[in-house]
C-alpha cells in the first residue's frame, strides 16, 4: 500500500478505460491520469487503497516512444474532451483493438473470435458530428466548451479540432445571441438562470445542422 501525498517514480504499463494510464510501482497498480504507455513518471499520490493507488504526474523523467505533440491549444491542455491526444494515432488504433479483444474474452467469456484491426481515418481531425458543450458564466464572460478534467468548471474551447468545424462558427453566433439577448446563464451552485448547455449535431451526409440549446425547466 502506497502513501497518500507521497511520491513515487511509477512506469505506465497499459491504458484503461477513459484514457487513464496504468502504471506499477515494484508490482503495485497505480492509475494516472496522462500516462502513456512506457512513460517513466514521478507521481504524487492522491489515493491509496489496498490494491491500487491514483496519483497525479509530477514529472515525466523519460518519455513514451509513442508520446506526440498535441494537436490544439495548449490552453486546452486540462480539457476533458480528450483523453489520448498525446498518444499516436497508430498506437491509440491498436488500443482500442485490444479493448474490443478484453471485452469479448474477459467481459464476453467467448474464445477464439476473430477480431479485425481498427480502421482508422486518414487523418483524425474534424470527424465528430455531434456535440454537447455546458454553458457558464465566468466572471462575467460567456464560456461555451467542455469541462475541466474531473470538474464541471467550463474551459472556454472557441476551436476544438476533432469536432466538426461548424461548430466554430456555432459557437460563436450563440455567444452574441446570448450577449445580444441578454440570455441568463444556468448556475449549478444557485440553480438559477435559464440556458444551460448547446447540442450541435451535423449530417456529413446531408449537410444538415440541428442546433439545441437546453434551458433550466424551472
Amino acid at each position: 500500500m502506497l502513501s497518500k501525498n507521497k511520491e513515487y517514480v511509477v512506469d505506465i504499463v497499459d491504458i484503461g478505460q477513459g484514457g487513464v494510464g496504468i502504471g506499477k510501482y515494484e508490482g503495485f497498480t497505480v492509475f494516472v491520469e496522462g500516462g502513456l504507455i512506457q512513460d517513466k513518471v514521478k507521481v504524487r499520490i492522491s489515493k491509496s487503497k489496498k490494491n491500487y493507488a491514483v496519483g497525479d504526474i509530477v514529472e515525466i523523467l523519460e518519455k513514451s516512444p509513442f508520446r506526440v505533440d498535441r494537436i490544439c491549444s495548449d490552453d486546452l491542455k486540462d480539457c476533458g474532451g480528450c483523453q489520448i491526444q498525446e498518444l499516436d494515432y497508430n498506437k491509440q488504433l491498436e488500443l482500442k483493438t485490444n479493448e474490443v479483444k478484453q471485452v469479448i474474452s474477459r467481459i464476453g467469456k467467448l474464445e477464439n473470435v476473430e477480431i479485425h484491426e481498427t480502421i482508422g481515418m486518414q487523418s483524425p481531425c474534424r470527424y465528430r458530428n455531434k456535440a454537447q458543450f455546458p454553458i457558464q458564466n465566468i466572471n462575467g464572460s460567456t464560456a461555451i466548451g467542455f469541462y475541466r478534467k474531473k470538474s464541471h468548471d467550463v474551459i472556454p474551447t472557441d476551436i476544438c479540432v476533432i469536432q466538426h468545424d461548424i461548430n466554430d462558427k456555432i459557437i460563436k453566433i450563440i455567444k452574441t445571441y446570448i450577449q445580444a439577448y441578454n440570455i441568463s446563464i444556468y448556475n449549478e451552485m444557485t440553480h438559477t438562470g435559464v440556458l444551460r448547455h448547446l447540442v450541435t449535431k451535423v449530417g456529413f451526409t446531408t449537410n444538415e445542422v440541428m442546433v439545441v440549446l437546453v434551458a433550466n425547466g424551472t
